[in-house]
């Protein structure tokens, strides 16, 4: 008569971080508590759509739209938007935190890379290095 409840995902953002005034960068992403390396701090939903959708949004609404910000590889012709703090942690050359695709859960896994101290701003790196000075995010599991 009932079925079972599907599974979902677990989302989450973990209670040792938070938004913050980052200065001159606007916003940031905090640590409200020592947070050790290698610790799951962030599993993102996304929304995820076809490189194709640039052109059209190009051409409907010019050179600027919102879903031209903060782009994820998503694999193949895909990209992702995060739906949590993706689009807020800051850029840094040395990141103390990086990110990798979870295909399963249709998730982005923030995670950090090093010891992270109590009021450290979490960094990830935008781009790997030898890129175009284009906004992306290229999948970093180096350090993971």
């Amino acid at each position: 008569m009932f079925k079972e409840a599907l599974e979902r995902p677990c989302y989450f953002i973990s209670e040792k971080i938070q938004i913050q005034d980052a200065g001159k960068k606007g916003l940031g992403v905090f640590a409200l508590e020592d947070i050790n390396k290698h610790e799951l701090i962030e599993s993102a939903p996304i929304v995820i759509f076809h490189m194709d959708t640039y052109d059209t949004l190009y051409d409907v609404y010019g050179s600027r739209h919102i879903m031209f910000d903060y782009p994820f590889d998503w694999g193949g012709s895909n990209v992702a938007f995060s739906l949590g703090y993706g689009g807020i942690y800051n850029h840094s050359e040395n990141p103390n935190a990086g990110w990798k695709n979870d295909y399963e859960n249709k998730s982005l896994k923030f995670i950090t890379k090093k010891t992270i101290k109590k009021g450290e701003e979490i960094t990830i790196m935008y781009l790997p290095k030898g890129y175009l000075k284009a906004l992306w995010f290229e999948d970093d599991d180096s350090d993971l």
